[in-house]
């Protein structure tokens, strides 16, 4: 049986994953963290686990780590992982110290994934196909994503993710071709826009604009369990692995 701990379990991702490692076979929720709750114990259909505000209280017991928290808590949750050799999946976004996570992966095994939609990976599959087709030169390449209104990073990490994949095709670097104002687009940028409201889960849209045609390719998200259930197959399939950093395209290459 693996044993699972939730670093964020009080949040809205970590409640799902909660649930999800309930009604799946041959795992175990042993604990989780809260920034925001008092240590204790928290039900989750009937099962007790034990929450802590420090993961040194509740990393010891478990064999992997799922992450879904904030910025600052998940780089504590590195060296914590580091410190009892326990594998990590990350689903945290934001401007972390990425340089932070890869010198984790080389002690102990970590899955990070901005999104964790088989959707998403589908779509960043396609766009190389897309790019080697069309005449590049002869189109404007956007990327609008839209969340609910309590997001907190912008761009979303998936957006980011998708600019990247689209950056490495045209054999550029993001941060040089990316803008995300409104004013008027240079050949050869990528416009990424982003609309926050209501209590959308996630939607993102490629829109590939040409003046006789135009392709798009759209992904909505309608239910965040989706999330909740990857994370739960990321996490069996990591532990175990060597050292290293992985993610979406590792695991699902080797399940095709």
């Amino acid at each position: 049986m693996l044993k699972i701990m939730i670093s964020g379990i009080t949040g809205r991702m970590g409640k799902l994953i909660a649930y999800a490692i309930n009604s799946i076979q041959d795992v175990t929720l042993v604990g989780g963290t809260s920034l925001r709750s008092a240590p204790g114990q928290i039900d989750f259909n009937g099962v007790s686990v034990q929450i802590g505000n420090a993961p040194d209280q509740i990393v010891p017991k478990t064999d992997v780590i799922i992450d879904f928290s904030e910025i600052s808590a998940t780089e504590k949750l590195l060296d914590c992982a580091v410190k009892y050799g326990k594998a990590l999946v990350i689903g945290t976004t934001g401007a972390f110290n990425f340089e932070k996570l890869r010198q984790a992966s080389e002690a102990v095994p970590v899955f990070y994934s901005a999104n964790f939609s088989l959707g998403i990976y589908l779509i960043n599959k396609l766009i190389p196909v897309i790019l080697k087709t069309l005449p590049v030169e002869e189109y404007d390449i956007e990327i609008l994503e839209t969340h609910h209104r309590w997001k907190k990073d912008l761009p979303s990490g998936t957006a980011l993710t998708i600019g990247q994949v689209v950056a490495s095709c045209l054999g550029k670097r993001l941060k040089d071709i990316m803008r995300k104002d409104q004013s008027p687009r240079n050949c050869g940028e990528l416009g990424i826009s982003s609309i926050r409201g209501g209590s959308a889960f996630g939607e993102h849209e490629i829109m590939f604009l040409g003046r006789e045609e135009t392709v798009k390719i759209k992904h909505a998200v309608l239910n965040r369990t989706v999330f909740a259930r990857t994370a739960v197959k990321a996490a069996k399939w990591v532990t175990g692995k060597p050292p290293g950093l992985y993610g979406m395209d590792d695991m699902l290459s080797s399940l095709i």
